[in-house]
């Protein structure tokens, strides 16, 4: 029976390092489909011509994770309030809590650019926020693959030393 116990210390504490690691992992996958949106949300807008409500339906029905969550709230919010869609795409981008403020900011100074100037302008300003997405999706791959081995070795090292101790 003390086995069956030690055993199951090892697991528990291992598991919060896997869920630690699954945590680091996210804001990578989140970025990558922030970027997959973001180019889908350029070609709509410069390339098709669309409308900004309508190139927003139109991503927030193709991406997913939270870029859908953004796409779709904004474009809903656009269209039943009298805020500037700068305001509304803030609002939108500051309840993204898996994405680090600076990615937030990122997504933020794009919102004041989109539907204020023509489909070019409004290109370029998405190019500049893919190239800093891109950025800071390297840097967090980067550090989650660091830092996952460590915070699982840490539980798995950490539950076989208590299970010692205890028993």
């Amino acid at each position: 029976m003390h086995a069956f116990g030690a055993l199951l210390l090892i697991l528990a504490l291992s598991g919060f390092g896997f869920i630690r690691t699954m945590d680091l992992k996210q804001r990578p996958r989140e970025l990558r489909m922030m970027l997959d949106a973001m180019t889908l949300l350029r070609n709509d807008i410069v390339s098709r011509t669309l409308p900004l409500p309508d190139a927003l339906a139109h991503v927030g029905g193709t991406c997913r994770g939270s870029a859908r969550t953004l796409f779709i709230s904004s474009k809903d919010k656009l269209g039943s309030s009298t805020q500037q869609f700068a305001s509304v795409w803030s609002d939108q981008v500051a309840q993204l809590s898996v994405l680090s403020r600076e990615d937030r900011t990122v997504l933020c100074q794009l919102g004041a650019h989109l539907g204020q100037f023509d489909a070019q302008a409004q290109g370029r300003a998405i190019d500049a926020c893919i190239s800093a997405l891109k950025r800071n999706e390297a840097q967090a791959s980067e550090y989650a693959n660091q830092y996952s081995r460590l915070y699982t070795g840490l539980g798995l090292t950490l539950g076989a030393m208590l299970a010692v101790i205890l028993y």
